[in-house]
């Protein structure tokens, strides 16, 4: 393995999650919204029970090698009502690496209500900064869960 293609997010709604993705954090569009895929064909290769009808949106990260993918599914219906609690299996959270994490978490809470958790000055395999995406008003993908707003340096 050389790298991470894409990373896949079932949303309730894609188009409020591409306001987020897009609009808010500025992600650029690898694949713009497609119209609905459908056919019990789709069933096997995504391991879901037919009928199956989804559509997607890809972001490309940082200089395009990674994409970020949001799906949402009109079947089979979702089991859940929510974000699962990020103790259960599958669930998920996202973060981004961010050139200045002071700076990016100051443009992204001017914008509005919104919950980051900002990992600032702790060190990470590589060396980097991370800013993790968690909740808020305004929720990526349909109630992820997480934890307090703090801003970067802050205990």
């Amino acid at each position: 393995m050389r790298a991470v293609h894409h990373v896949g997010i079932t949303v309730r709604d894609l188009e409020r999650s591409v306001e987020f993705y897009q609009e808010l954090l500025g992600l650029t569009f690898a694949v713009p919204p497609t119209p609905w895929f459908e056919g019990d064909h789709l069933a096997r290769g995504l391991g879901v029970k037919p009928p199956v009808a989804l559509r997607v949106a890809l972001f490309e990260v940082g200089d395009g090698a990674t994409w970020f993918e949001i799906l949402q599914y009109r079947t089979p219906p979702s089991t859940t009502r929510q974000a699962l609690p990020q103790s259960d299996i599958g669930a998920a959270h996202v973060a981004f690496y961010v050139d200045d994490i002071a700076a990016k978490y100051a443009e992204l809470t001017a914008k509005g209500p919104l919950q980051l958790g900002a990992q600032h000055g702790r060190r990470w395999t590589t060396g980097r900064v991370a800013l993790g995406v968690l909740q808020g008003s305004r929720r990526p993908h349909d109630g992820a869960r997480g934890g307090r707003v703090r801003p970067p340096g802050a205990a």
